[in-house]
Formats: structure tokens, sequence, C-alpha cells
């Protein structure tokens, strides 16, 4: 008897685990590309808008929907391993990691460069996506 007490406990507090959700989905990246899109093929020096979009599940499913088109509660880091650099013209009072879009100035040497973003939710978890952009002498 006292064990068939115990089981039907145990089922009951994972029900309600299931139920509400404990577990944290990880960000999703719905898109990372340049505006406009045309823009993978660049000249040496050419200056690009990359934007990343992304959302929180978790946050979406809590009936909360914010009035931007981010969830303000993601963290946006970039890399480019490959080269060239990142700079922002815009609001200097926002903190970085709010940023989902940055200016990228390609390198001069012709070639394929890769752009990283990563996106991190309050829980630590994450997505990322890599976009490639050619660098070419200008037609």
């Amino acid at each position: 008897m006292k064990k068939s007490f115990v089981r039907l406990v145990v089922v009951l507090i994972l029900t309600m685990m299931w139920m509400i959700g404990c577990g944290n989905e990880p960000p999703v990246i719905e898109s990372l590309a340049p505006e406009p899109l045309e823009d993978t093929l660049v000249a040496p020096g050419d200056t690009i808008y990359v934007v990343c979009t992304a959302d929180d599940p978790d946050y979406k499913s809590r009936g909360t929907i914010p009035d931007v088109d981010e969830d303000p509660a993601l963290d946006y880091s970039w890399e480019v391993p490959d080269g060239g650099q990142f700079f922002d013209i815009g609001d200097p009072g926002m903190p970085d990691s709010e940023k989902r879009w940055r200016y990228w100035e390609s390198p001069t040497e012709l070639g394929d460069y890769r752009i990283i973003c990563m996106v991190t939710d309050q829980k630590d978890a994450t997505d990322s996506d890599t976009l490639t952009i050619t660098v070419q002498e200008s037609q």
C-alpha cells in the first residue's frame, strides 16, 4: 500500500513537471543575413549590415509578447574568425550584448569570411548560426 502511494505521488509530480514545463528550451535563430540579402558578395573594404533574428520559445510560451522584433532576454555575441571587423552606428548607450545587428567591414584580401552569431537565453541555453560572405573584386 505504501509503495503504491509513493508511486502515485511520483507519477503526479512528474506529470505536473511535464505540464508546467520545468525545462528550458534553447533560443532559436530564425535568420542570420545581410540586409539587403544580395550583400553576400562584396568588394574588398566594403561595409555590410548583418541582422540576427532569434526567439526564445520559453519566453513566448509564458504568454509574454515583446513589443520589439526580438526577445529582450536574449544575449547576442558575435565573432569574425576569418577577418574583417565589426563596428556600430547607432545607440551608444545600448549594451553590445543586446544588439542583434552589426556593421561588418570586409578585409582587403579576397576570399570567404564567416560571421558567427551566438544567442544565449537567461538560463545559458544557446543557438548559433554562421553566415559566409565572399569578398571578390568589384565588377
